[in-house]
């Protein structure tokens, strides 16, 4: 039982160290301008990120080694802390894909109304 809650200690600050330095490294724009190497840049720094996380979470469990409780509430709130950042970029994306197809259909009618205007008027009756 001991290891579980160590290994899920790593796990859990392991991906919640990439979540926050990725989503930092997205805030700051590390990757702007780059062209092709902007996502490994901004990768670079989720996996540092994550490495940080993992160095801390191993500090954590050899500094509270004997107290449980302290690694089962640390456990916790990071699940909650990893799960609310899994929800909040759901939502971001949904809105973000709403938001595309919705311009997408008014692009697409706006272009087929000009076809249409275009036809009608080049055709003649007669």
């Amino acid at each position: 039982m001991k290891i579980l809650r160590n290994i899920l200690l790593y796990l859990l600050y392991f991906i919640l160290g990439f979540i926050l330095v990725f989503q930092f490294a997205n805030i700051i724009e590390a990757g702007k301008g780059q062209m092709l190497a902007g996502g490994a840049i901004v990768l670079g720094h989720g996996v540092v990120g994550a490495i940080i996380g993992l160095v801390f979470s191993i500090f954590i469990s050899i500094m509270y080694n004997s107290k449980p409780k302290v690694i089962v509430l640390a456990n916790k709130i990071l699940a909650v802390a990893v799960f609310g950042f899994i929800i909040f970029f759901w939502v971001k994306y949904k809105i973000k894909e709403s938001n595309s197809n919705s311009t997408m259909g008014c692009e697409i009618k706006s272009t087929f109304e000009r076809s249409i205007s275009s036809y009608n008027s080049d055709y003649k009756f007669g």
